[in-house]
């Protein structure tokens, strides 16, 4: 029979516990849901910008970069607004590097070489 989430006699919501609930405050699966971010957030701004490129070369529109351009930056733009919230959406091993040197208080450099394994896989 189904979990019931009603009330109970001191009003509050019983929560659910388990292994399959991985948001915790754990630093390891808090680094893991980072490079996990930041893996698909790179996959998916490669391949829509590729897809971009191979549709326009097969289509033979290759007369102006613009829409190549528009569509490559909707999928930065997705890539980012998807895994920014949970990697800071770096996608990038220059950028990477920058906020390790520029900003170490914000981005420490122990985590420079996973989220650079992230970012090539």
């Amino acid at each position: 029979m189904a979990e019931s989430h009603a009330p109970g006699p001191s009003g509050s919501v019983p929560r659910r516990t388990g292994r399959f609930f991985l948001w915790t405050n754990s630093p390891v699966r808090n680094l893991l849901h980072r490079c996990i971010a930041e893996t698909v957030g790179t996959w998916l701004m490669v391949f829509v910008g590729t897809s971009v490129v191979a549709a326009a070369v097969l289509a033979g529109a290759q007369a102006g970069l613009w829409q190549v351009a528009v569509v490559w930056a909707l999928g930065v733009s997705m890539a980012i607004y998807l895994t920014g919230a949970v990697s800071g959406a770096h996608l990038n091993p220059a950028v990477s590097l920058a906020f390790a040197i520029f900003r170490p208080r914000d981005f420490p450099l122990r985590l420079l070489l996973p989220y650079w394994l992230s970012q090539l896989l």
